[in-house]
């Protein structure tokens, strides 16, 4: 149809982009495609007018929940930090993945039935580009599309996939438009059902692995932790998450979570030897690989203290 697009649904776009980015830009993918067809379909419409409303509607809603921290940012010094955080770092970790090819065809198997989704989700939009919805059709295909590329491009972890547990709702509701015999309806929307029961659980299976895994081994540093003289400064290498709240740790450095993984993955391990070279703490709480400081610890640090693979460094 002719009618203009709200800039109000804009606004709203607007706020949902700035939760992503806030969280994890990649987060954006559904909402950055949806502006995308939108913008494309204004511009072909000539509808330059609500083109302009809809892009202040979009920056208003962007600015109402961004604003804030960027504020908070600025008065403390840390505008660098908010977009290392939020874009750059995020950025890095999605190019430092590499391709699915022959050598993972294992892996591709295993997740061939988690892209299932987002293969339902193309095959709809692309038969709705037969009907009048056009510009529906459009962003299933193309969300769809782009979903498939962005995991097998990126690093194959089952949580990623709840992203797409939601997206089989529309899927579910035009199947429902479908002029289909009862039983063969039921049986579709039941296969999308199980599609998205098979995806939920494997997500959630994933993460309670990872909340096992991180349950066990915190009496270990928190024994450590409790070594530590209150007021000397510390911080973890390759710490867990939780690490600082359950010890009650104010960490003393910028990269203060997972270094090795960020050296290895967006290549920052120079960075990461930087922080630790400059201002040296008096306490390293360390469990992993430590190649990128390891000069560091042998140089200026002793063992203070060893539990469950976990080691404390004194300074010297």
């Amino acid at each position: 149809g002719s009618a203009e697009h709200k800039p109000l649904w804009a606004a709203w776009y607007g706020v949902g982009a700035a939760q992503a980015i806030l969280t994890r830009a990649t987060n954006m993918l559904t909402i950055g495609v949806g502006v995308a067809v939108i913008v494309v379909i204004l511009c072909l419409r000539k509808q330059w007018s609500s083109l302009l409303k809809n892009a202040g509607a979009f920056l208003l809603g962007f600015a109402l929940l961004v604003l804030p921290f960027v504020i908070y940012y600025w008065s403390v010094g840390g505008l660098a930090e908010l977009y290392e955080s939020t874009i750059a770092a995020n950025v890095r970790y999605f190019l430092s993945a590499k391709t699915v090819g022959p050598q993972k065809l294992f892996t591709m198997l295993k997740f061939l039935l988690f892209l299932l989704p987002s293969f339902g989700l193309a095959v709809t939009g692309l038969q709705m580009l037969f009907g009048k919805r056009k510009a529906r059709a459009c962003w299933y295909a193309l969300l769809g599309l782009v979903q498939i590329v962005f995991f097998l491009r990126g690093y194959p972890y089952t949580h990623y996939l709840l992203l797409v547990v939601p997206e089989m709702l529309l899927v579910f509701g035009e199947i429902s438009r479908w002029k289909l015999g009862n039983k063969l309806r039921c049986a579709v929307w039941a296969l999308i059902f199980a599609l998205c029961l098979a995806t939920f659980a494997g997500s959630c299976l994933y993460r309670v692995r990872a909340w096992k895994q991180y349950r066990d081994t915190v009496p270990a540093y928190v024994e450590l932790a409790e070594m530590i003289p209150e007021g000397d400064t510390v911080v973890g290498y390759n710490a867990p998450n939780a690490f600082y709240i359950r010890c009650g740790i104010v960490p003393a450095k910028k990269y203060c979570l997972m270094q090795h993984w960020q050296a290895e993955l967006t290549g920052i391990a120079a960075e990461i030897h930087e922080d630790f070279a400059e201002d040296m703490v008096d306490w390293i709480v360390a469990v992993g690989d430590t190649e990128e400081i390891q000069d560091i610890l042998e140089c200026s640090y002793e063992i203070y203290a060893e539990n469950q693979g976990y080691i404390l460094y004194h300074r010297k």
